[in-house]
């Protein structure tokens, strides 16, 4: 007699069929469809039963099939009044492997690492051999043809139109340049072509209008607010505008912070790839400095909403990994896993030490930590409430200040333009929180993530030098085969030519 097969289905399995008694319906159990229940149970007596009908193998998968269906449904749905129970199937276990072989979740684990042998060359065909100077050449194609401009092309180009500007990495000149005695000038004469008057013009240009209409109008209409009252509500506005402009900066200093540890971190996690994994297992060191250069470049697409698919094609040469890395919701993160499965399978090689293994997993967590960090400033944004009320109280008093000027027998002319200058400033603090409030916006994330591949190319490509001659001229004594090989690392002897994409 054959065996039979027990599966056994709860509420917190959804790749086995499950069906529930048809004879104990209630609640959201009767807007399910009973053709699926009543033809799985049919099927179910058919195939156990020793006097059924001569079903073939083929009409019994079809029926278990649409059965499946029906019932993944109403598990998808209305999971919560789902029972356990079991049922039994006497069929061949060959239709059993291809029902539940068709029926197999989508695999959302990095691909398995592959294997390697003592010299380094990988035993699995899928992956080809890797090598130093063939990550050169693909950072060389990021860096010069992919990546070649100088200015962020993401970001607006009224904002790169200047020099200084907080959307690009400094140099020294342009430091010096800044701290300028002549630097007042140089404000006064680009003031009209100023970014902020070109981004407040609209809203400043109704408020002059709003001014002159006053002016013009104000013996008609005896209107007057006296300028002592409104003055209490300039407290108000001002500390408002001044607190709402600190929390601008702040998530601007917390950005730059967040980018400041994440460039850090991707060269201190090559050196540590390339020091303690590289020698030991060339594809596997070769495959981790891929991931890591691109890092950035993948943070950098996530906070703006962008892609960097062909950045990622281009860097990550074996199918299996880019298609891994592009197919996941979070890209950073995704590559942070891989990384770690990397390490995991050096450390059960055994050719990682713990004081090593602890640096590598130390370094991941910090780099998984960023991304939550920025991932935080870009979901979150200072509050509605606040802004509104700000903006509210502001408009109030900029609307009755010019009412309250012409009360106090000022001329026209500075009327408007002390009404004009006031709401240069409040407009100008308010809009420039605005700029500051979504920091990766304008940050120069596009020439950060180019130094983060930059740096982790420079690890492996610019290796040091030997240290066996430095080590003989501390030890008098010859050191035999084995210290040698452990103290000198396989490097080259080109660290003195640039690289290519330099």
């Amino acid at each position: 007699m054959m065996p039979q097969k027990i599966f056994s289905c709860n509420q917190h399995t959804q790749q086995e069929s499950c069906i529930s008694k048809p004879w104990k319906r209630t609640g959201s159990h009767n807007m399910i469809s009973s053709w699926g229940r009543w033809s799985m149970c049919f099927g179910a007596v058919l195939i156990s039963s020793a006097d059924g009908f001569a079903f073939t193998q083929k009409h019994t998968s079809s029926l278990i099939s649409k059965s499946y269906a029906t019932t993944t449904n109403r598990q998808k749905y209305f999971s919560s009044t789902r029972r356990n129970f079991s049922f039994s199937l006497s069929s061949s276990s060959s239709t059993l492997d291809e029902f539940t072989s068709n029926v197999e979740p989508k695999n959302t684990l990095p691909p398995q690492t592959p294997t390697t042998d003592s010299i380094g060359a990988s035993t699995s065909p899928r992956y080809e051999k890797d090598t130093l100077e063939r990550f050169a050449k693909d950072v060389a194609i990021v860096l010069k043809v992919m990546c070649a401009a100088e200015q962020d092309p993401d970001i607006p180009d009224v904002w790169k139109s200047k020099k200084l500007s907080f959307t690009s990495i400094w140099t020294p000149e342009m430091w010096k340049e800044h701290a300028s005695r002549w630097r007042f000038w140089r404000y006064i004469k680009s003031f009209p072509t100023s970014r902020l008057l070109r981004r407040m013009a609209p809203q400043l240009s109704a408020y002059i209008s709003w001014c002159i209409v006053v002016v013009l109008f104000h013996g008609r209409f005896r209107f007057d607010m006296p300028l002592t009252s409104l003055s209490l509500v300039s407290t108000f506005v001002g500390l408002l505008l001044t607190s709402r402009s600190n929390q601008g900066i702040n998530r601007l200093s917390d950005g730059r912070f967040a980018w400041g540890r994440c460039v850090r971190l991707s060269r201190d996690t090559a050196n540590l790839f390339v020091t303690y994994v590289y020698p030991k297992d060339k594809e596997l060191g070769l495959l981790s400095a891929r991931l890591l250069s691109t890092f950035g470049f993948l943070m950098k697409a996530h906070l703006r909403g962008k892609d960097a698919n062909d950045i990622v094609s281009t860097m990550l040469p074996q199918k299996i990994d880019a298609s891994y890395i592009l197919s996941q919701r979070k890209k950073p993160v995704a590559v942070v896993f891989r990384l770690r499965q990397i390490v995991a399978n050096m450390a059960e090689r055994g050719l990682l030490a713990v004081p090593q293994h602890q640096a590598l997993e130390n370094n991941l967590h910090e780099l998984n930590h960023v991304y939550g960090m920025c991932e935080r400033l870009r979901g979150s944004s200072i509050p509605p409430v606040y802004t509104s009320h700000t903006s509210r109280l502001m408009l109030f008093y900029l609307f009755f200040l010019p009412i309250a000027l012409v009360a106090t027998q000022l001329n026209r002319v500075m009327t408007v333009l002390v009404s004009g200058a006031v709401g240069f400033a409040m407009l100008g603090f308010d809009e420039i929180t605005f700029i500051l409030e979504n920091p990766f916006a304008l940050m120069p994330l596009y020439q950060q993530s180019k130094n983060i591949m930059l740096d982790v190319a420079d690890a492996f490509t610019c290796q040091p030098p030997h240290l066996k001659s430095q080590f003989l001229k501390i030890k008098a004594e010859p050191l035999n085969d084995d210290r040698e090989e452990n103290i000198e690392y396989p490097y080259g002897t080109s660290w003195e030519e640039k690289p290519i994409y330099w």
